[in-house]
């Protein structure tokens, strides 16, 4: 039960790192792949952002200048991530602490995660304005350009298809509306926006 509950507090301390990731796709008008590349190293860095937040939420709590939030029990939080079974006068301790504090608390959680969200979607949403340089961190930046808030960017879409008659090969074309990747950097799937319907051809192969 101990090695449940103690699980169960460390993911929820670490729901701003997690959340991070979440904004970080929210600004981007493609879809990612389900199953990162590298989930040790996202879980490594969701790791890392949790901590800066916590850390920071830590100083700014502790510091002089706070007269109105209580600060951190830093003594109750590491009991709570190792619940003493045999000690019964501890965990009482413990409950009238959470019971006591039950709003800051929540407060304080709430608080982070939202920051670790906002993060998220600050970053992602200079990778897709190219702000900072930091679209060089993407693991395939030109797929940036192809969907764009510019409506004088129009990107038009050929899809050669495996589907053959004879010496023709069918091929769909349209304007690109959205599109899918795949980790490898190649497209899912495509969909066509209404400006231009999704039309089939038949060209000769060459």
């Amino acid at each position: 039960m101990s090695l449940a509950w103690s699980t169960l507090a460390i993911i929820v301390l670490l729901l701003p790192g997690v959340l991070f990731f979440i904004g970080l796709f929210l600004p981007k008008k493609f879809s990612r792949d389900v199953a990162p590349a590298s989930p040790l190293a996202e879980l490594g860095a969701a790791v890392l952002i949790a901590l800066a937040v916590h850390g920071v939420a830590f100083v700014v709590l502790v510091g002089g200048w706070n007269t109105f939030l209580p600060q951190p029990d830093l003594e109750t939080l590491f009991a709570l991530l190792q619940l003493p079974e045999d000690d019964r006068e501890a965990l009482h301790q413990i409950e009238a602490n959470l019971m006591s504090n039950a709003p800051w608390v929540v407060t304080y959680l709430l608080g982070t995660s939202l920051v670790g969200a906002l993060l998220g979607w600050a970053t992602g949403f200079a990778i897709v304005r190219d702000k900072f340089a930091l679209r060089r961190v993407a693991r395939h930046s030109w797929v940036y350009d192809l969907v764009s808030d510019d409506r004088g960017n129009l990107p038009f879409a050929y899809v050669l298809t495996n589907v053959q008659h004879q010496e023709h090969v069918l091929m769909y074309r349209g304007s690109l509306k959205a599109f899918g990747l795949a980790p490898d950097g190649r497209f899912s799937y495509l969909l066509t926006g209404p400006l231009c319907r999704l039309q089939s051809v038949i060209s000769q192969r060459a």
